[in-house]
């Protein structure tokens, strides 16, 4: 039975590591992206009309400035945007450790480019350690859209929806319902806010709870960009227990920081180390190294 709950914590922490890498890519847009619509012009700056070519003939129509594409990714993570372009296919597959190093989770997700400024995506998790509970039993299911995109500004609003298949759960327990925004504060500096902005609690008792988890990143160097991420406040609205009661920052304090290097604009490495509470450092650090494929 511990396992098993261990097993649910880890997916659910899946869910907000694929809104944070991911929709913190991480994954698709921005920086996340998550995880698109980014602030880098079009090289030939102008309305995105047609270009001509050399020869005299039109070239292609290009993308309208400031609009990220399949064709003009960029390799800078803080460049992203908050979600990845249409067609585009972005892969995640990540591994952890744990403090007493009895405990290997893996997660690997999915999240696809629908049309332009949407995306939708999957994930799930695995346990590679202990042995005897390979599948962690949640398939998490998010889609976000961008609904406000300026130079230094982005916003998108969106639905995380993990699915529980253990036995004795709902399937259907609870969501989140998102509202992540993306601030370039300089050229080389971000800070955005995560997924799981109001988890609501759906199967027995209602709950409504609201949680402001937050990231600050730099762009270090064009192809590296270090990222830490923590939370604020979780404020209970409606229900008993979690969703009564509010914590802060200061009765914990999870920490996380990840470096994340482009190798090109189809692939980064990441890897990060955090504290699950930074005021219990010793009992609660944990290890995680990554790959984000984009198709």
């Amino acid at each position: 039975m511990k396992l098993t709950i261990r097993a649910l914590l880890f997916g659910c922490a899946v869910v907000a590591l694929a809104g944070s890498a991911w929709a913190q890519e991480e994954e698709g847009g921005t920086p996340p992206g998550d995880d698109t619509a980014a602030t880098t012009p079009t090289e030939g700056g102008g309305d995105a009309a047609t270009q001509p070519t050399e020869g005299g003939g039109e070239a292609t129509p290009e993308a309208p400035v400031g609009e990220v594409t399949k064709a003009n990714y960029p390799e800078a993570y803080i460049d992203r945007g908050l979600v990845i372009p249409k067609g585009m296919i972005n892969g995640m597959l990540w591994m952890g450790e744990t403090t007493k190093f009895d405990f290997v989770p893996m997660g690997l997700g999915v999240k696809y480019g629908v049309i332009p400024k949407l995306e939708a995506g999957v994930y799930t998790s695995f346990l590679l350690k202990p042995s005897g509970n390979f599948w962690g039993k949640v398939i998490g299911i998010d889609a976000h859209y961008l609904g406000l995109a300026k130079p230094k500004f982005q916003m998108a609003v969106g639905v995380d929806v993990p699915l529980l298949f253990c036995d004795g759960c709902d399937v259907l327990s609870g969501l989140a319902i998102d509202a992540p925004f993306f601030f370039k504060v300089t050229p080389k500096i971000w800070v955005k806010t995560l997924h799981g902005l109001i988890p609501i609690q759906i199967s027995g008792a209602f709950g409504l709870n609201l949680q402001l988890n937050l990231q600050a990143g730099m762009q270090v160097m064009p192809k590296l960009a270090v990222m830490l991420d923590t939370w604020l406040l979780s404020a209970g609205l409606v229900g008993d227990g979690k969703y009564a009661s509010t914590t802060s920052i200061a009765d914990a304090t999870p920490l996380k920081l990840t470096g994340l290097y482009c190798v090109n604009k189809m692939i980064d490495a990441f890897v990060g180390f955090g504290f699950g509470d930074l005021q219990a450092a010793g009992d609660s650090w944990g290890i995680t190294v990554g790959v984000n494929l984009k198709l």
